[in-house]
């Protein structure tokens, strides 16, 4: 589990993770009066790799998506889907290595498709606060029932504040000048921390 007084640093790629280099940040932490260093990884293509041998403290994902590539341009999907990739990725944390997971706000790379060389993916138009707000719940639901896999603080990701070249952002925009999806988010953590039958 983290420690109070860590910093945390999270590698959304850890492939190429370097030991002695983690092993040297952890020295340089405590020297200057840290407990040390929170160092979470997320190894995209093999969920079983031993990155705690390597010095990530902590497990982690990012861009939880069900982007297949499209033949012939981007296939609108229902944001249902992309919900259900996020819960079937959820868990792989141990008391030794902790697993902090992530939820994803949306997917729609279509204002970036062409650039660099980027294919066609599939995206989800239909996302909307209250979907992101059941995803939120599900995911602390989650949480609730395996606490030996997540961090003493229930440290959660959120994909993710202003990727709007993604269409994965919680930032109010011209679209959503109300702020409805961090809205959402204050909803959901106020229905948690408030008693049952309290205004």
């Amino acid at each position: 589990m983290a420690t109070p007084g860590k910093p945390l640093i999270i590698f959304f790629d850890a492939d190429g993770g370097d030991k002695d280099g983690f092993a040297y940040l952890q020295a340089a932490a405590r020297k200057a009066g840290l407990p040390g260093v929170a160092i979470a990884g997320y190894n995209y293509h093999d969920r079983s790799a031993p990155l705690l041998a390597i010095g990530y403290t902590h497990r982690t994902q990012y861009g939880l998506t069900a982007h297949r590539a499209a033949q012939a341009g981007g296939e609108a999907h229902k944001f249902s889907e992309l919900a259900e990739r996020n819960r079937l990725l959820w868990g792989g944390g141990t008391p030794q290595q902790p697993y902090i997971p992530m939820i994803t706000s949306g997917w729609d790379k279509r204002p970036w498709e062409g650039r660099w060389g980027t294919p066609p993916l599939w995206y989800y138009p239909d996302r909307t606060p209250e979907q992101f707000a059941g995803l939120l719940r599900d995911a602390i639901t989650w949480m609730d029932k395996h606490p030996d896999q997540v961090t003493a603080e229930r440290l959660m990701v959120v994909y993710a504040w202003n990727e709007f070249g993604e269409g994965g952002y919680i930032a109010p925009t011209r679209g959503d000048p109300e702020g409805k999806y961090l809205k959402a988010i204050k909803t959901v953590l106020v229905e948690r921390t408030t008693p049952s039958g309290c205004p």
